[in-house]
């Protein structure tokens, strides 16, 4: 039996059963495993809701993490709840649910923050409150996440893709990508010495790869292959449906791989500024005679049609990507698994689980 199935008939049988020591064994686990599949999810929102077990707390947090819209409404109803058990008249549960609510970050938690606000007790209303007034400070927590392990202070929001279709640009000739903010402490160069908070941008570009060398390139956190130098027939890209549509989801020959490519925004800047715009009828050696080219290329969604908005394609010869290679990356992380499952779901046609990486204008 596939894993899936043996986990969904574990779920049911503990929901039959009211198995308490199941969900506290297993709820956890399986929110964090299957923070995308909505069929699972709504399984483990009726445990969540139910009263015949003591692990609320824990599965909120659990929800938290996956931030997935299918779990808002029923977030909204244990906010609500008071199960008898509870004894801790600082309402924790209630806490982490409008925290969950928070991090899922569509209009509709929104609005049942909204709703608890108006509906919940003193203490409650409070914790809903303060999150809608936090709403727009606290953006780059909402949304799911596909955390990079190469890299683990990196990741990449997601949204589901009907979302994204009513929050996207349609401008034509901006870039569009990921930007990630990555803020630390560190010490300021005057004395006495004080911490300061440093935030640094950092532009997620994709490429894909072969098998053979995808592992060695991401144990040295560097394209290190001799056939690597060259990416004039591999070009890089900062949207992911344009990628997507490059490589036919990971079908074609030679790649089988998909890397998310960190560098610092003005290393970006560094080489857009030593590009050369080119036109879409330009031959291959008239790009690869040219140190880096910019190609602006019509955008797709996630079948391949082509959108009204333009993507960026960066090819780069010899010279200019051994200067990126040994300069400029930051850190390559491996997105195959997650580009494999949505191809799965396309493949399904269930579409209205897909999810892509959050993209926006970014301002150079």
């Amino acid at each position: 039996m596939h894993q899936r199935e043996a986990d969904i008939n574990l779920i049911k049988r503990i929901l039959i059963e009211k198995d308490r020591k199941g969900v506290y064994e297993n709820a956890f686990h399986f929110i964090h495993v299957y923070s995308r599949d909505e069929e699972i999810l709504l399984l483990l929102c009726q445990i969540f809701e139910s009263d015949w077990h003591e692990s609320h707390e824990d599965m909120a947090r659990a929800f938290q993490g996956a931030s997935n819209p299918v779990t808002v409404e029923t977030l909204f109803r244990v906010a609500l709840t008071e199960f008898e058990y509870s004894w801790n008249d600082n309402y924790p549960l209630q806490r982490k649910c409008t925290w969950a609510l928070a991090d899922t970050g569509t209009e509709e938690a929104k609005n049942f923050l909204e709703q608890i606000k108006q509906k919940a007790n003193e203490e409650v209303a409070e914790f809903a409150d303060k999150r809608l007034r936090n709403w727009d400070s606290e953006w780059r927590r909402k949304g799911q996440i596909l955390n990079c392990y190469e890299m683990h202070s990196f990741f990449i929001p997601l949204e589901k893709y009907s979302e994204s279709l009513k929050t996207s640009s349609t401008e034509a000739q901006k870039i569009i990508g990921n930007l990630f903010n990555k803020r630390s402490l560190e010490y300021g160069d005057y004395y006495p010495r004080e911490l300061v908070e440093v935030i640094r941008e950092y532009v997620l570009l994709y490429q894909v790869h072969k098998n053979e060398v995808a592992e060695q390139s991401l144990k040295d956190q560097k394209f290190s292959a001799p056939d690597e130098s060259a990416l004039t027939i591999n070009p890089i890209k900062l949207s992911f449906l344009s990628m997507m549509n490059s490589c036919n989801w990971l079908r074609e020959e030679n790649q089988e791989r998909m890397f998310a490519i960190w560098i610092r925004k003005e290393a970006f800047a560094e080489i857009l500024n030593d590009a050369v715009l080119i036109s879409e009828n330009e031959s291959q050696k008239e790009i690869e005679s040219k140190k880096v080219t910019i190609q602006w290329l019509p955008d797709n969604d996630f079948l391949g049609t082509k959108l009204e908005r333009e993507a960026i394609q960066l090819d780069l010869n010899d010279e200019a990507f051994e200067k990126l290679v040994n300069e400029k990356i930051e850190g390559i992380s491996d997105i195959t698994d997650f580009v494999l499952e949505q191809r799965n779901h396309i493949d399904n046609g269930e579409f209205d689980r897909l999810f892509i990486p959050k993209e926006g204008i970014i301002q150079i």
